[in-house]
């Protein structure tokens, strides 16, 4: 689903209130390179659209290992920028 918490709302109020929400990864990436793009303003390396597509597809990659998993998917952000500047043992 998207990011919409009417939604959620309603479908807790009106369905089951103990269920879970899962963002579509397309609304997540999406809302991930916006602040990518602003903060490019304050980042001159983030301009480059290489280096934004590469950080995006390491943030695509991680959510996509980790969906349920919230510990490993925090575990596997972190190792983001350890990865983007060489460290061997940051493995993706």
């Amino acid at each position: 689903m998207d990011n919409d918490s009417t939604t959620i709302a309603r479908l807790r109020a009106t369905v089951d209130p103990d269920i879970k929400k899962k963002a579509d990864i397309n609304h997540t990436k999406k809302g991930f390179t916006g602040s990518l793009v602003e903060l490019s303003n304050t980042h001159k390396v983030l301009k480059n659209f290489k280096v934004r597509t590469h950080i995006e597809r390491c943030f695509t990659y991680c959510v996509h290992q980790a969906e349920e998993d919230s510990e490993k998917l925090a575990s596997d952000l972190r190792k983001i920028v350890p990865h983007l500047y060489g460290k061997k043992k940051c493995q993706i």
